[in-house]
């Protein structure tokens, strides 16, 4: 999938504004603007460290560091990273934080509104519980939040149909104010 994903990412980038009618592509773009500046510093990173560090295994990797390859693999480890991570928050961490990954977690698809609790009874004991009864080889969800289409199409690669947690958000202000944010839903 990572291939495919890669391929959609390319042309969003260059296209994203007639993506969808329905679905607002100005964060995802802003997210991929993001990811060739992480990869270009991490570019950076190596020539310094070569420089610095003269050998053939730095030198190596450099030199693919400027390939599309790597950029490739690049957008793959970080949507790989994004859609499987949680939030601190979740295991009594800090908010700003780095989201963390729970093993098992991951696994469970999305459902809107589906009735779930993930907490933590120990720094090391993950604990999913569902609020419904499931029947034998029925599909268990988890909940992944209220995500905009946009989100949900960046980040784990499908979309709500109707769009039911979109908003718009709109910076209101004169002059001589500070910003204020007025989420819309539409």
């Amino acid at each position: 999938m990572h291939e495919a994903y890669t391929a959609f990412l390319k042309w969003l980038g260059d296209n994203g504004a007639n993506f969808h009618p329905g679905i607002r592509l100005e964060t995802a773009i802003q997210r991929i603007d993001s990811l060739n500046e992480s990869a270009h510093n991490v570019q950076q990173w190596l020539m310094h460290q070569t420089e610095k560090h003269p050998n053939d295994a730095l030198q190596a990797l450099f030199q693919f560091s400027k390939t599309e390859e790597f950029k490739r693999l690049w957008y793959w480890a970080d949507t790989a990273y994004a859609s499987r991570s949680f939030p601190p928050m979740v295991g009594g961490w800090p908010a700003d934080d780095e989201p963390i990954l729970i093993p098992g977690f991951d696994a469970l698809n999305h459902k809107r509104g589906e009735p779930v609790t993930w907490s933590f009874e120990s720094p090391d004991m993950a604990v999913f519980t569902t609020r419904q009864e499931y029947n034998s080889h029925e599909q268990v969800f988890n909940n992944y939040g209220a995500k905009s289409n946009e989100e949900l199409l960046m980040t784990y690669g499908f979309i709500e149909p109707g769009g039911p947690d979109d908003v718009l958000v709109l910076a209101l202000r004169s002059e001589l104010e500070q910003p204020q944010s007025v989420k819309l839903g539409f």
